[in-house]
C-alpha cells in the first residue's frame, strides 16, 4: 500500500504548491491485553525527510504520549506500548516538526540542530537554516529534550557543527557527504547496519525504477492543456517526491515543453507561469522579508541564482535540442512573460564567463547574437514593456 505524501509545515496542509513534503507516519497495533504496542514501520522514511534522528523523535513520543518507547535493534523495529491510533501519532510528529524542524524565521524545513556550548543561562542547542541563514538558540525547549539532544550529539560527534546536513543540498543527494551525513543522524538508532549506505542505495533503487519526472510532467501537459492549475500540482509533487531541489525547476519546466509541444515557443508562452514559480520569489515573499533587511537579502540571492539557473538552462537547450540562434527569441519571450528580468539578462550577456557544460565558442556565439536584445533593453526597452 502506497504511503501519502504530506506537507512538512501543518500550516501548509492546504497549499498544493507547497513542494516539502514527507510520508505520513504508519502505525501497526501488536499484541493484546497489557503486551500491546504500536509499531512504526516506516519511521526511518519520515526522520530521513524532515532530517532528524529517529531516537529523538522517539523519545519525543516518549514525553508526549506518556508511554514506554523501545528499539528492536535486531528486528530494526520501534515501538511504543499501547494502542495509538495513526491520527493522534501524526500529530505528535507535527508537533515535533514545529519544535525542531520549521525555522522560526522563515518556516523552511531546511535546518540543522547542532550543540553550542559555552554560553550561561541559553540553550546549548541551536536551529541552523539553510534557506534564510539564520541562527537561532532553541531556549524554549523542555530540559528533557536538550538532554536528549546533547546526549545524541555526544555519541554522534561527527555530525556535530556539519554544516549542510539539513540543506536542499543534502536533501537532493547531489552532495554525498552531506547526504551520508543526514541519513547517518535519521538511522543513528539502528547501529547495527550501515545506515547512511543503506539510506543512499533505498533512495538509489527507487531513483532507478521510476519514470523520468520531465516524462511524467509532459503527459500531464499534453492531457491537461487547459488546466494549469492541475500542470502546477504534477510539478510540484515531482519536485518533492524526487527530491529535485528548486535550482532544477526550470530544467523539468524546459525539458517538458520540449517534449510536450509541437511549436516550442508557443509552449513557452503556455506555460510561463509553471517557469516563473522556479524563475523568481513571489512578490508576497519579498513584501514579507521586507522588514527584515538579512531576510530580504538572502531572498534577492535565491531569485539571483534562479534567474541565472533559467538562463544557463536555456543556453543549453538550444546548444543541445533547438538552434544557438534561437536563444535570443527565449529570452526576449521569457522576458516579456515575466519570467525573466532585464537586469539578469543584461549581466548573463556581459559576463565573459561561459555557461557550464557548454562549449564557450558557442556561449560565445549566443551572447553576441543577443547583444543587440540587450543594447534594446539598455536604451528603453524596459520602460516600453511596462507601459505595454
Amino acid at each position: 500500500m502506497s504511503v501519502p505524501m504530506i506537507p512538512i509545515d501543518p500550516e501548509k496542509r492546504d497549499d498544493i504548491y507547497y513542494r516539502y513534503k514527507m510520508p505520513a507516519i504508519q502505525t501497526k497495533v501488536e499484541g493484546s491485553g497489557n503486551g500491546i504496542k504500536t509499531v512504526f514501520p516506516n519511521i526511518h522514511d519520515v526522520c530521513l525527510a524532515i532530517n532528524r534522528p529517529e531516537e529523538i523523535l522517539m523519545k519525543f513520543f516518549q514525553s508526549e504520549i506518556g508511554a514506554q518507547r523501545t528499539v528492536l535493534e535486531k528486528d530494526d523495529k520501534f515501538l511504543i506500548m499501547g494502542s495509538h491510533t495513526e491520527e493522534r501519532v501524526q500529530e505528535k510528529v507535527y508537533d515535533f516538526v514545529r519544535k525542531f524542524v520549521l525555522c522560526r524565521n522563515c518556516r523552511n524545513p531546511e535546518t540543522q540542530l547542532f550543540v553550542e556550548r559555552g554560553k550561561k543561562n541559553a540553550s546549548p542547542i541551536s536551529l541552523s537554516c539553510g534557506a534564510c541563514g539564520k541562527v537561532m538558540r532553541l531556549n524554549d525547549l523542555d530540559p528533557r529534550y536538550v538532554t536528549a539532544l546533547v546526549t545524541y550529539f555526544a555519541k554522534n560527534p561527527h555530525l556535530v557543527h556539519k554544516k549542510g546536513a539539513g540543506t536542499a543540498e543534502a536533501r537532493g543527494g547531489d552532495n554525498k557527504e552531506a547526504t551520508a551525513a543526514a541519513a547517518a543522524g535519521a538511522a543513528a538508532a539502528a547501529a547495527a547496519v550501515p545506515t547512511a549506505g543503506r539510506a543512499v542505495v533505498q533512495k538509489s533503487d527507487l531513483e532507478d525504477t521510476r519514470e523520468p519526472p520531465q516524462d511524467i510532467l509532459a503527459r500531464c501537459m499534453r492531457q491537461h492543456s487547459e488546466h494549469p492549475e492541475e500542470i502546477m500540482r504534477c510539478c510540484m509533487e515531482l519536485m518533492s517526491s524526487y527530491n529535485l531541489k528548486e535550482k532544477m525547476g526550470p530544467l523539468l519546466v524546459l525539458n517538458a515543453i520540449i517534449m510536450a509541444e509541437d511549436e516550442f515557443m508557443a509552449g513557452l508562452r503556455r506555460h510561463s507561469n509553471l517557469l516563473k514559480r522556479f524563475s523568481t520569489v513571489s512578490e508576497a515573499a519579498m513584501l514579507g522579508g521586507a522588514v527584515d533587511e538579512a531576510v530580504k537579502t538572502g531572498l534577492m540571492k535565491r531569485e539571483s541564482q534562479l534567474q541565472n539557473a533559467t538562463i544557463d538552462e536555456c543556453a543549453r537547450l538550444c546548444s543541445k535540442r533547438l538552434k544557438p540562434d534561437q536563444l535570443v527569441v527565449i529570452l526576449f519571450v521569457l522576458f516579456t512573460e515575466g519570467v525573466l528580468k532585464d537586469t539578469s539578462i543584461i549581466e548573463w550577456c556581459v559576463n565573459a564567463t561561459p555557461v557550464s557544460k557548454l562549449d564557450p565558442k558557442l556561449d560565445a556565439e549566443m551572447k553576441e547574437k543577443s547583444k543587440p536584445f540587450v543594447e534594446w533593453l539598455n536604451a528603453g526597452g524596459i520602460k516600453e514593456n511596462e507601459d505595454a
